[in-house]
């Protein structure tokens, strides 16, 4: 494991130690884990550490120690795509729900292995966890992606591809 980018959408307000010496915020022993700058991660080192223990070490450098996390965390965060994609296909539409950390989003989507540009259709500025894609054809396989614009950088995360079939009438 490099990177812990995908603990972004865990909760840390709920790490309530009842033994301060041993409970709190563990990242350790990981030779190969560099990037620990998530938000939720700077947030918790923010904190007071006598109420919110934590312990960094033996990680690589970016992540070996509080004090290179910490640092790190002044940097802008990386745009990170949305995760735990679902869809619920019927015959004629698709709701599509994903995690994310994000409040704005792209989709489009088309018929399986559309060109970029060439879908069915594209909502842009999406400001929920979910979205339905309506008027589709019955037992046809679709492929749709996402990607989270980030107002901080002002930039966009990759896009994320995710293939559902509808089903027959």
């Amino acid at each position: 494991l490099e990177d812990i980018s995908g603990l972004a959408n865990l909760d840390l307000s709920n790490l309530n130690p009842i033994d301060m010496e041993w409970d709190g915020l563990y990242i350790g022993g990981n030779p190969l884990l560099s990037v620990c700058n998530v938000p939720n991660i700077c947030e918790y080192l923010s904190l007071d550490s006598a109420t919110h223990p934590r312990i960094i070490e033996d990680n690589a450098p970016g992540c070996e120690n509080q004090d290179a996390v910490a640092a790190a965390c002044l940097e802008p965060f990386p745009c990170l795509a949305p995760i735990d994609i679902a869809v619920i296909a019927t015959y004629n539409q698709a709701t599509m729900s994903w995690s994310s950390l994000g409040t704005s989003f792209d989709i489009e989507w088309g018929v399986i292995d559309f060109t970029d540009g060439e879908g069915l259709g594209s909502q842009n500025d999406i400001s929920e966890l979910n979205f339905t894609i309506t008027d589709l054809e019955p037992e046809t396989e679709y492929d749709v992606y996402i990607r989270r614009n980030c107002t901080d950088t002002e930039d966009n995360s990759d896009w994320v591809k995710y293939t559902f079939s509808t089903i027959s009438i």
